[in-house]
């Protein structure tokens, strides 16, 4: 059962808080994937346990034809912050 709505890749590490970054774990998995000895990678939220096994869940593919998510106000904010503060693109 989903308990944890996580990022594949962690936002620790610059994973985005989007929907493709995005998988829902059962407590369990989401505690394990944390573990220093564990390696997740790409969109597949593959997992390389210590042992060398290899877990590999799934990423349900979009809808097709359907836009982009639209961006939290909180995201964009944040993007209008860090685009107005970048001094390439300010007028001169």
């Amino acid at each position: 059962t989903i308990r944890h709505i996580d990022h594949i890749r962690p936002h620790a590490t610059g994973g985005a808080t989007t929907e493709r970054d995005g998988q829902g774990l059962c407590e369990r998995c989401n505690y394990v994937k944390e573990h220093p000895d564990y390696t997740v990678t790409g969109h597949a939220g593959q997992t390389t346990t210590t042992t060398g096994s290899l877990v590999a869940t799934s990423h349900p593919p979009s809808p097709p034809g359907l836009p982009p998510p639209t961006p939290s106000y909180s995201e964009r904010t944040l993007m209008d912050f860090i685009w107005f503060k970048d001094p390439h693109r300010r007028a001169s």
